[in-house]
């Protein structure tokens, strides 16, 4: 196992990639080692992200976003882990991202899917996956969904063999529980620098009335390499309620 990059994101946002909010980005030479008020705060629970409907779009969309460390090879086995909360209520009915997997798309190449997303819809957490990643376009479909609790502290761990064949695997853990396992997969678009690791909020589904969204995200590290369950997560996988299995 290789630790490739660790963002406690409690005292400082040095190393983060990127901002994207309210119409900007702000690429890693720019990035506030403070952060942002009214969007990326530090706080002792860790970074608070806000998105306001009244911001202005960022790459068309409503969105408080930062990103990490590129994975620097579009193909290879990953762990991605982090914590997050949300501290109130929301209504979202529609789905708000709040971690994606974002193709890095080589200049010219036709739009693709994001890679892999995870949002919060219809009282759940939800994941997304491209249809098919051997033909690019913009289509995406649920893969699974886990339930989900306001001011309750998760812990998210997803382990992705990415690869251009039928070699591909991901599966996500939710407090060590799988929350699915796919296997037998191409999941990884054929370029230069492959796909990199987003955590924040942004308005997926949702086009009105939902005003003001607030997320806590810390503890963010990204890991390379094939025997990690237990360097990773603390823990072996620990045996679901129930789960979905493909």
């Amino acid at each position: 196992m290789a630790l490739l990059a660790n963002y406690p994101l409690l005292d400082t946002f040095g190393g983060v990639r990127n901002l994207e909010y309210d119409g900007n980005n702000l690429a890693k030479v720019q990035v506030p080692a403070s952060g942002v008020p009214g969007h990326f705060e530090l706080t002792e629970d860790g970074v608070k992200v806000t998105v306001n409907e009244t911001d202005a779009e960022t790459y068309g969309e409503r969105r408080a976003e930062m990103s990490f460390k590129h994975q620097l090879d579009p193909t290879g086995e990953r762990w991605y882990t982090w914590k997050f909360m949300v501290p109130s209520i929301w209504n979202f009915n529609s789905g708000m991202a709040i971690m994606q997997i974002h193709e890095a798309s080589d200049s010219g190449d036709p739009a693709v899917a994001v890679q892999f997303v995870l949002l919060l819809e219809n009282g759940q957490l939800a994941a997304r996956v491209p249809t098919d990643v051997l033909t690019p376009g913009t289509s995406s479909y649920n893969l699974a969904t886990y339930p989900f609790a306001f001011d309750r502290w998760y812990s998210i761990c997803l382990h992705a063999n990415w690869t251009l064949d039928t070699k591909g695997f991901w599966e996500m853990f939710v407090d060590g529980i799988p929350m699915f396992r796919q296997y037998g997969i191409a999941n990884a678009y054929d370029n230069v620098l492959g796909g990199y690791l987003k955590l924040g909020i942004y308005n997926y589904s949702a086009s009105s009335g939902w005003g003001t969204k607030s997320i806590y995200v810390k503890d963010v590290s990204i890991w390379s390499g094939n025997d990690g369950y237990q360097a990773v997560m603390g823990t072996v996988p620990v045996k679901p309620r129930r789960m979905q299995q493909l």
